[in-house]
């Protein structure tokens, strides 16, 4: 934008002075001839010509006297200044701004892209992707179920976390089936309409209570069933957990198996007395009833519940596996370690394929929910 500023000396003329009249004749004639209208004309003269220019004089000698009092220079230079430094900082600013504004759409199109190259679960700042094998195996009925979070969701998992449920529905009993699936669906719904000042240890413990709460519902009329439960949660690069019953927890790190849960069985109650000089060592491997469930939900108040109250920090590489005793009960450790070392689905492929070459005629039900941190 041009800006002009008038100059108030612009377009001012100095009057010229008129020249007086000479007269080298008698002034005795000059007197009779003009006495009196020479000096009123040269009086009328004198009086009209400054009125017009007399306003724009005092004016301009008024702007010429301040001027005069203040020098050019002094006031051009640091003016000069301001505007230049203005005009540099406007420039920076502007520059910063397109470069902000680049690198934020390149970091969006590389989290994307990178988003593309992990199956099932991209989120801001979280990255995991899970494989699972489930199958029936000898028995009759599918009693094992499992669930995990909606991957579509990417403004819930920032806000929430992520989680995986395994259930095992106790073989043996009626509705086994029922209700594993009833606590891993309604484990979901808990967890997505879960209040988010809840702290993850307590909200995986409000999730058990209304689970279980709702299986004793199922059970009222006094049918006898229930069902293991293993929950995982995964949020800013911790791990929270809490396990019901005897299904498992792993943890693979650095080419080594590691269980973060206890079973809730008899002979671990057995094992204590033993350690306390309660019962005989020997009964511990002979007892019929060592693994026997000694808590599971269904079975009115819950008798014992492991989970971790500070989060377990995760590592890039790590490997989380929840499992029934379907797995566990037919792999050795060093077989799902081995199986743990291979990349994505391969693992629970493996895992698929011993449980399949071992031909146990009376095989489990088995599901294995791999779950694979890439890091924060």
């Amino acid at each position: 934008m041009v800006v002009t500023t008038k100059n108030p000396l612009a377009g001012y003329v100095k009057p010229e002075e008129i020249p007086g009249q000479s007269n080298n004749e008698n002034p005795l004639l000059q007197q009779e001839e003009e006495p009196d209208t020479s000096a009123i004309a040269k009086e009328e003269q004198q009086q009209a010509q400054p009125i017009q220019p007399q306003t724009e004089q005092q004016e301009t000698g008024t702007l010429q006297h301040w001027m005069n009092q203040v020098p050019t220079q002094a006031l051009f230079i640091p003016l000069v200044v301001v505007i230049v430094i203005l005009l540099l900082l406007l420039f920076l600013r502007g520059k910063k701004g397109k470069s902000d504004s680049k690198d934020a759409i390149d970091s969006s199109i590389i989290e994307k892209t990178d988003a593309d190259g992990i199956q099932n679960m991209p989120t801001k700042g979280l990255m995991v992707k899970y494989s699972v094998v489930h199958e029936i195996g000898a028995r009759s009925e599918q009693q094992d179920s499992y669930s995990i979070s909606d991957c579509e969701k990417e403004s819930f998992f920032e806000k929430k976390g992520f989680l995986a449920i395994v259930a095992d529905g106790m073989g043996g009993l009626t509705n086994g089936g029922q209700v594993s699936n009833l606590l891993t669906k309604y484990g979901q719904e808990l967890f997505e309409s879960s209040p988010e000042y809840l702290m993850p240890a307590d909200l995986l413990l409000e999730i058990v209570n209304k689970c279980n709460y709702q299986v004793n519902q199922l059970l009222r009329n006094g049918q006898r069933s229930g069902s293991t439960l293993v929950m995982a949660h995964i949020k800013d690069g911790f791990l929270h957990f809490l396990t019901i019953g005897d299904s498992h927890l792993y943890l693979y790190r650095n080419e080594g198996l590691i269980l973060l849960n206890r079973e809730h069985v008899f002979g671990e109650e057995l094992a204590l007395q033993a350690a306390n000089g309660m019962a005989p060592v020997i009964a511990v491997s002979q007892d019929k009833q060592a693994g026997s469930l000694t808590s599971y939900l269904g079975e009115g108040r819950l008798s014992h519940i492991d989970r971790n109250q500070k989060g377990l920090r995760l590592l890039p590489g790590d490997k989380l596996l929840l499992c029934s005793d379907g797995v566990y009960g037919t792999l050795t450790e060093t077989q799902m370690e081995q199986a743990l070392s291979l990349d994505g689905e391969m693992s629970t492929e493996q895992m698929q394929k011993l449980i399949e070459d071992r031909e146990a005629k009376y095989q489990d039900n088995y599901t294995a929910l791999l779950l694979e941190y890439n890091g924060v």
